[in-house]
């Protein structure tokens, strides 16, 4: 199967899922994500903010700026087609952007230097047990990660639904660490 084909299928069945039964996979997801040993020992964290249909980690956020971790969430920059990314210290300053998506409203003063990151959690469509991972065809994320020396550990959230038992992997496409879903945490194979 194709990406763009694999992006759509998996869309259509994330965008069915009821809200309320979104409400309590998005908790079991935030009790997965609290209890993994990246996240307890990170003391710098790189959220997404949620839209749509995507597991809601608004919630996560504002926990992790209570339990005192250096949040910082990226900003669409359209001109150079990458992700800026900025600290929070309050939900209040994510503000609609890029596509209506929650980013920081914050000034330069923020920005927030990739090589600080101790964890990256990040968004996806479609995952395989492998770690292999399909965005929305934009490449940000990949982008960003081609520039670090070194990664930190990345993981991707999820609803079970979303993955799969294969996904189309590119040469420059990098591979998840983690998916945590609602039914538990996959090993990827970076």
């Amino acid at each position: 199967m194709d990406k763009d084909f694999l992006r759509k299928k998996i869309l259509a069945i994330r965008n069915k899922i009821d809200k309320e039964i979104r409400k309590t996979k998005d908790e079991k997801i935030a009790q997965n994500l609290f209890s993994q040993t990246e996240y307890i020992n990170a003391r710098q964290v790189m959220f997404f903010a949620s839209f749509k249909s995507e597991p809601n980690t608004l919630p996560m956020i504002a926990r992790a700026l209570t339990q005192g971790k250096r949040v910082v969430v990226p900003r669409v920059n359209i001109k150079e087609r990458w992700l800026d990314i900025f600290e929070i210290k309050d939900l209040d300053e994510l503000k609609p952007g890029c596509m209506n998506i929650p980013e920081p409203a914050v000034g330069d003063e923020r920005l927030f230097d990739k090589r600080g990151l101790e964890l990256i959690v990040m968004p996806g469509v479609v995952f395989d047990s492998r770690g292999g991972r399909i965005g929305y065809g934009g490449g940000y994320y990949d982008k960003l990660l081609g520039q670090m020396e070194s990664k930190p550990p990345l993981i991707a959230l999820a609803y079970v639904e979303q993955i799969v038992d294969s996904v189309p992997v590119l040469e420059h496409d990098v591979l998840v660490d983690k998916i945590i879903t609602d039914e538990g945490v996959w090993i990827g194979k970076r």
